[in-house]
């Protein structure tokens, strides 16, 4: 854990150190976007893109990058490397409209993933989002640990300032179960609350 810390301190001052906003020609532009996306933004590697609960650790990611545009970056440095990307569009109620996240990644002498999940808002605070994740060498095969999906409704709670005060969500993840002995197909209803203290 504390390594985990140390690393993605690191990897924040680098990029405050870094001088990326001086790079302004087109070809430096997308370079340094694509720097930035590689060794910043270490929330991303934490959050699960399939995920149904509610984490701080998402709604920082989401904050921090909501007026982003489009990112993207690659993630050599795991055992199962992968390329990522987000992009938002539009706005309501003060949140991008539509928000989709993407990562694909392999292992060296294994199966390769794809992610996604796409993040609908709705009007009075409400947003919904589906994610789904699977290996496309097995995609079909009847192999419950080939795909997940996962869907929640998250409703931002009412706030007087410009941070949310917290988040009701309700999610449902299918896939398989990989803690037993024997895979086998689980499916999943959480419901929670995350607020800020």
């Amino acid at each position: 854990m504390f390594a985990t810390i140390a690393l993605d301190s690191l990897r924040i001052a680098a990029m405050e150190a870094l001088p990326f906003e001086l790079w302004q020609d087109y070809w430096q532009g997308r370079l340094a976007s694509f720097m930035a996306g590689t060794i910043g933004n270490p929330q991303e590697e934490h959050i699960d893109v399939t995920s149904i609960s509610y984490s701080a650790v998402r709604s920082t990611w989401e904050r921090e990058n909501e007026k982003a545009g489009i990112q993207w970056g690659y993630r050599p440095w795991r055992t199962s490397p992968y390329v990522y990307f987000l992009a938002h569009a539009g706005h309501l109620d003060g949140r991008s409209f539509i928000t989709l996240e993407g990562r694909a990644g392999y292992t060296l002498m294994g199966s390769s993933q794809l992610a996604g999940r796409l993040t609908l808002q709705l009007p009075a605070s409400f947003r919904l989002a589906a994610a789904g994740a699977m290996d496309p060498a097995r995609a079909g095969v009847p192999d419950p640990s080939a795909r997940h999906l996962a869907v929640t409704l998250e409703w931002a709670l009412p706030s007087r300032g410009a941070n949310r005060e917290g988040t009701c969500y309700v999610g449902f993840r299918s896939g398989a179960n990989n803690s037993f002995a024997n895979l086998r197909q689980e499916n999943l209803i959480v419901a929670g609350l995350s607020k800020s203290w």
